[in-house]
């Protein structure tokens, strides 16, 4: 259950995750049914080029109704930034065919394919979490000092 205020239902997207105030944040609407995911709008003005950004790529077909109703709205140019990148199946390569010029995703997982794509860039989680973890440590360490242990 999701008790942040302001924040959208789980599992519907939330536009302020760019970091930017909603009104100034197109998005499209998706409605999970027995059949699928369907995507409604865009809500808002999309330019030319796009980012969608998402928590993930599995099979790739929510990433596919999207960028569907993208092109009807015009656009051009597709980005697509996720945080999971899992690649099943085949579905997901239709995205290249949808005006999707590249996908970025973490190494938070191990890939079922090997993703040796010039449009497919993995970024690495590591150095984030190694920084995370020396200051976890660290400021134990300084509490330990403090305390004299």
């Amino acid at each position: 259950m999701n008790d942040a205020p302001n924040s959208p239902p789980f599992g519907q997207s939330d536009p302020t995750a760019a970091g930017m105030p909603i009104d100034d944040t197109p998005h499209l609407e998706k409605k999970r049914t027995g059949e699928g995911i369907i995507h409604h709008g865009p809500v808002g003005t999309v330019g030319s080029r796009v980012v969608i950004i998402d928590d993930m790529v599995d099979t790739g077909r929510t990433l596919v109704c999207a960028c569907e109703k993208l092109i009807e709205a015009r656009v051009e140019e597709i980005y697509i930034l996720v945080t999971h990148g899992l690649f099943t199946g085949a579905d997901w390569t239709k995205l290249w065919s949808l005006r999707v010029k590249h996908i970025f995703c973490t190494d938070t997982v191990l890939f079922g394919t090997s993703l040796e794509a010039a449009n497919i860039t993995v970024l690495s989680v590591v150095p984030l979490l190694q920084e995370k973890l020396s200051s976890i440590v660290d400021e134990r360490a300084r509490g330990m000092t403090a305390r004299g242990e």
